[in-house]
């Protein structure tokens, strides 16, 4: 890929984690472990790497001979989704240098390579500022944006879950229209 981390940011109940349920069933793709923000830069201990590892061998059995072996595949990617990311994200300081530097690491550096590990995270933050290091080619596959439906699109929704047509006024959350 040209990137293993996507980004994506909006307010609350826009559809944020919607979307990676989304994601994650499109691309039907390896382990997911969500991860809290406070916990990233403990990823890398030496106490979790023979985890990563027996998550990187997949057993599989020859059909004819009936034959064991392991090996690794590449569909059993590791995605770590991080929701609520702000602390990791946010330009470096004293308090989230270590983080920052795993999720660079996690990214493109060895580790991330190694482990095939693929990132979502998640803000509500509605302008919070990007450590550029994040952003740049190679390391940022995509940013999201998801904001809040036209009045059109969620009477379409709203009309598609019930039967029942509703206008809305003004823009709404995703969630507003599922309460």
């Amino acid at each position: 890929p040209t990137g293993r981390m996507i980004l994506i940011d909006g307010p609350s109940g826009t559809g944020k984690s919607y979307l990676i349920r989304g994601i994650l069933n499109k691309l039907n793709y390896g382990i997911c472990v969500l991860i809290p923000a406070s916990m990233l830069e403990g990823l890398d201990k030496p106490n979790l790497i023979p985890l990563l590892m027996k998550n990187k061998s997949v057993k599989h059995v020859d059909p004819v001979s009936g034959m064991k072996n392991f090996s690794e595949s590449k569909g059993n990617s590791l995605v770590l989704i991080i929701e609520d990311a702000d602390s990791v994200i946010s330009p470096r300081a004293a308090d989230n240098m270590s983080a920052i530097s795993s999720l660079l690491n996690y990214t493109d550096g060895i580790f991330g390579t190694l482990f095939d590990l693929r990132i979502i995270a998640t803000t509500n933050a509605p302008h919070v500022e990007i450590e550029k290091a994040l952003l740049r080619p190679g390391r940022l596959l995509k940013r999201i944006h998801v904001g809040l439906l036209s009045p059109q699109k969620a009477s379409e929704i709203h009309t598609n879950l019930t039967g029942k047509e509703k206008m809305f006024e003004k823009e709404v959350s995703l969630a507003t229209v599922y309460s």
